[in-house]
């Protein structure tokens, strides 16, 4: 259902995936259901954070990238979602993403990937090729 992944120093990063891995795994053991996303979130935050206060320790110097997967049988929001858990604590949810030669283009990207569509299938209306887009959206 989860899944992590971090952007930053290596060495930080295999720590705070590694404090993610036993977080859920607890969970699991102990409340005998998979962690909820918004728990686990919350809980990985609180860590990136403490690391900002505490003496004799520096902050942790990567970024966690979180996907989340919903059971099929999960009825409010059954989309994929992606998460990002800054070296500050902050977590933010990331609608569209894509990374060209390691630059983030965030900003419009729908509008702009309608317009392609469009441009490329010259023949179909733009709600086909949104109809086409949520489908393929769904398969990845």
């Amino acid at each position: 259902q989860i899944v992590v992944g971090h952007t930053g120093i290596a060495a930080d990063g295999r720590v705070v995936v590694e404090a993610a891995q036993r977080l859920a795994i607890e969970h699991s053991y102990t409340f005998d259901e998979p962690i909820p996303i918004d728990l686990f979130l919350e809980e990985m935050s609180l860590l990136f954070q403490e690391y900002t206060m505490k003496q004799g320790a520096r902050p942790f110097g990567c970024t966690l990238v979180v996907g989340y997967l919903p059971p099929p049988s999960s009825s409010s929001n059954p989309e994929p979602r992606l998460f990002r858990i800054q070296c500050s604590g902050a977590v933010e949810e990331l609608r569209s993403i894509c990374i060209v030669n390691g630059k983030f283009k965030g900003d419009g990207l729908k509008s702009k990937l309608l317009d392609m569509v469009n441009t490329r299938t010259g023949s179909e209306t733009k709600e086909q090729g949104t109809m086409r887009m949520q489908q393929n959206r769904r398969i990845l």
